[in-house]
């Protein structure tokens, strides 16, 4: 028996979910999400709730706004937001991550005050 073999894509929203739900694991910070992006998708940068994915045959470059706490180390944060990404994306994926931009657009300083009240 002879076996057929075919090709296989996996769209950027998929890519995204996954992700965002990886993100979504770290404590202390917010993806960025809004109205802004389908402003922005609807010009021709393909960007899915926080997240921006581009592939190509080298592999996968992502994009991502986040909001830190107030009192977080920033690059500590977003070195370990990239590496739980990279980790989920190329184990459920296949594909190599080349590269993975945190853009850091805002700090939450409204969960700084609640403990500053407590």
């Amino acid at each position: 028996m002879t076996e057929i073999k075919g090709s296989h894509f996996i769209a950027d929203e998929v890519i995204a979910a996954i992700a965002i739900n990886a993100a979504q694991e770290i404590d202390n910070i917010t993806i960025v999400t809004g109205i802004a992006e389908g402003f922005v998708e609807k010009f021709g940068r393909k960007q899915t709730r926080g997240i921006r994915v581009e592939q190509d045959e080298e592999g996968l470059k992502l994009e991502m706004k986040i909001i830190v706490y107030y009192g977080i180390n920033i690059p500590e944060i977003c070195g370990k937001v990239q590496d739980i990404i990279i980790k989920q994306v190329e184990n459920l994926t296949g594909l190599k991550v080349i590269s993975i931009d945190i853009n850091v657009s805002g700090i939450n300083t409204q969960s700084a005050a609640l403990d500053t009240e407590s």
